[in-house]
């Protein structure tokens, strides 16, 4: 029997490694290969102002590159108030985002081209999991442009809801 484990034990940890492996390609490829780098998106730490209806400010850092788009707040500590990362996709679709890696909990809203509130998750925990494909994905199934992280507890304090309409603009950006 000890013998079976010494050869089953490397096979099934080369089996998750490798499970591991496929869901990430498959969800790096998925994110690439639909956000391609678009000659119209603001250079690397641009910021654009966003209003609230309720007439909130919030400094969002713009992320729209591939890279940005897959890793966003990850590895942060600390989002300061009133600030949050603005995603921008080249083309609406069911943009889902994933907390591996996000130490903070988030208030995540997705928004159609037209900038109104399609979907929103409100205080999105952290994933626990160092196992990327143990973490849960958050999303619409609505074709959004955008998708707004902020702090947890902003959008209840707003009161933001379905259909609301958010006020930015986003340098070189293609109406």
């Amino acid at each position: 029997m000890k013998g079976y484990l010494k050869v089953l034990n490397p096979l099934v940890a080369t089996a998750v490694l490798l499970v591991g492996i496929v869901y990430l390609l498959a969800f790096t490829s998925r994110t690439t290969a639909t956000h391609r780098f678009d000659a119209v998106c603001p250079a690397i730490g641009a910021q654009t102002s966003i209003r609230l209806p309720n007439q909130t400010m919030i400094s969002a850092e713009i992320s729209c590159r591939p890279r940005g788009l897959s890793t966003g707040l990850m590895n942060r500590n600390t989002l300061p108030a009133n600030r949050g990362m603005l995603f921008i996709y080249q083309k609406s679709g069911d943009h889902r985002h994933w907390m591996y890696h996000c130490s903070l909990p988030l208030d995540m809203v997705w928004l159609d081209a037209g900038k109104h509130v399609l979907e929103i998750q409100n205080d999105v925990p952290p994933c626990q999991s160092g196992i990327p494909f143990a973490c849960p994905t958050y999303g619409t199934t609505k074709e959004a442009k955008y998708v707004l992280e902020l702090n947890a507890g902003i959008v209840s304090a707003a009161r933001l809801k379905m259909r609301d309409l958010l006020d930015f603009s986003v340098p070189g950006e293609k109406l």
